[in-house]
């Protein structure tokens, strides 16, 4: 299993991705763009706590990360004009944060 800085590193990449798709997307409103502009300073931030704490307390940063994942999966499911690919670039990012939150709260 790879250490949690590991995984917030490559999900921070995810998210990158669906910044860039967003950004890209004719069709993103400024709110969803707003949304997922968030999401990604929010993984820099549990990036950057990762570095400096343990895994116990890596949880808080991760749950923030996840509360901001969870917007911008609602703000992309709720946007109509966006592209199927950037939706799925978001949601897959949503998706891997939750992962992470899980496999962080099971021990």
């Amino acid at each position: 299993m790879s250490s949690i800085r590991d995984q917030l590193t490559e999900i921070h990449a995810r998210i990158a991705r669906a910044v860039e798709a967003v950004e890209a997307d004719s069709g993103a409103t400024p709110a969803i763009k707003a949304v997922v502009q968030e999401f990604h300073r929010v993984s820099h931030k549990a990036l950057g706590a990762a570095a400096v704490i343990d895994a116990q307390a890596t949880l808080a940063p991760i749950l923030e990360l996840e509360q901001a994942g969870d917007s911008a999966k609602v703000a992309a499911t709720a946007c109509p004009r966006i592209s199927d690919e950037t939706r799925r670039a978001i949601v897959a990012a949503h998706d891997a944060v939750s992962e992470l939150k899980a496999e962080s709260t099971d021990g």
